[in-house]
């Protein structure tokens, strides 16, 4: 098993950010499912914030496709390793919705000296992790099958 996270510059306008999101989502769902791959997505209205685990070919497959996306710029992989178990088991793509307070944790995460900073990174992890509970995506609502 593979994790692998990633923070990108959104290109998204406000008066196309809810229906590019929609469309980031229904893609995510049917194309993590198709390659086993589980994760959670958070916005910040500036920064994309993304956990993918998986196969290890998977993921990067995957982030083929999410570097080749046209609605964000810069992506940067700020954390990459083995593990032995999902942290985001059954959810095909999570989505934590706009979170501008996890903003200064991205701000820190790609400047200076904590630039890829596994605590940081780690950091980063849960709180995407628990925002996703705390927003209720544990309902099953965006689980996979």
């Amino acid at each position: 098993m593979h994790s692998l996270i990633y923070i990108s510059r959104s290109l998204l306008t406000p008066a196309n950010r809810a229906r590019e999101i929609e469309r980031i989502l229904e893609a995510a769902h049917r194309r993590n499912r198709a390659l086993g791959v589980t994760g959670a997505l958070l916005f910040t209205g500036k920064n994309f914030a993304q956990v993918i685990e998986g196969d290890p070919d998977a993921v990067r497959r995957l982030m083929q496709s999410i570097r080749a996306d046209p609605r964000h710029e810069d992506v940067r992989t700020v954390g990459e390793a083995s593990c032995r178990r999902r942290t985001f088991f059954g959810w095909t793509m999570a989505y934590v919705g706009t979170a501008t307070y996890v903003q200064r944790h991205i701000d820190r995460l790609l400047a200076g000296d904590a630039a890829g900073d596994p605590t940081q990174v780690a950091g980063l992890k849960r709180l995407i992790f628990e925002l996703a509970l705390a927003d209720g995506v544990d309902d099953g609502s965006l689980r996979s099958a």
